[in-house]
């Protein structure tokens, strides 16, 4: 038992802030070299934050996915001292591969075994483009079976007018989640936005249960910078998915998950 006057700290639970990067070759030059930018300057603006709050302790990852996947942090790190290497932007854009490698470390074997208890993890997609790999079968799979992923607040950013907007909506889980940005000059600001927001949003104990966290991140982010460079999926029209043949899954309109009870796992 404690002696009486003595503060006993309090443990305080991880918020995991992961990206999963699009490091393929269309993404080589100006995009990979204003993420890799962005990433950077994160880190620095997230070190006060994760410091300073009181309820919960950041945690970073960057998963980079081109024709393998690739981890760019020694799984989740803290942001103290955490140094990361450029990503180099080459090869196919294999999502289900990087979809697949979530899916094997999402768990308290891998990325999620700290003591001190973890808050719903935040993802972070970015991509220039549309895979070639199979991918379906995967998301359908974490969807179902995998409660760190159906839990997470998930964001997608969608670079330039190739990006397939759609798949990142499914992604996703909707499209107002998906920000799209069409002017690189801002594209490192934004990641940047997009980081510091959500933190603060997925920090807070309480969420509001009527709409994914990731619509209010997204609509902060949208505030913050010219609206016209910036937009959200779901004012863009929405095009059919091609099926592939070995990637069909039913539809099941994946579920809206609860995020109210965000005290931890």
């Amino acid at each position: 038992m404690p002696f009486a006057g003595i503060a006993v700290p309090i443990s305080k639970k991880i918020l995991p802030i992961i990206f999963v990067i699009d490091a393929s070759t269309s993404m080589k030059g100006e995009k990979i070299n204003s993420v890799n930018s962005a990433i950077k300057e994160s880190i620095e603006i997230l070190k006060d934050f994760s410091n300073s709050n009181p309820d919960a302790s950041l945690a970073f990852g960057v998963l980079a996915f081109s024709t393998e996947p690739v981890w760019m942090t020694n799984g989740l790190q803290e942001l103290d001292d955490l140094m990361i290497d450029d990503i180099v932007a080459k090869g196919r854009t294999n999502l289900g591969k990087a979809l697949l490698d979530i899916k094997e470390k999402f768990n308290k074997e891998h990325l999620f075994d700290a003591a001190e208890g973890y808050m719903a993890p935040v993802l972070i997609f970015m991509s220039d483009g549309r895979p070639i790999d199979s991918w379906k079968r995967i998301l359908n799979d974490l969807n179902k079976n995998n409660r760190w992923f159906k839990a997470s607040t998930k964001i997608g950013i969608a670079i330039g007018k190739e990006a397939d907007i759609d798949i990142l909506s499914r992604v996703v889980g909707n499209r107002e989640s998906v920000i799209t940005v069409n002017n690189l000059t801002i594209l490192s600001d934004l990641i940047k936005i997009v980081s510091m927001t959500s933190s603060i949003v997925s920090s807070q104990s309480k969420l509001s249960a009527s709409k994914p966290a990731s619509v209010e991140i997204i609509k902060k982010a949208i505030e913050s910078v010219e609206k016209d460079d910036v937009d959200t999926a779901d004012n863009i029209e929405e095009k059919p998915i091609e099926d592939d043949k070995n990637d069909i899954v039913e539809e099941d309109d994946f579920e809206n998950f609860d995020f109210d009870d965000n005290s931890g796992w």
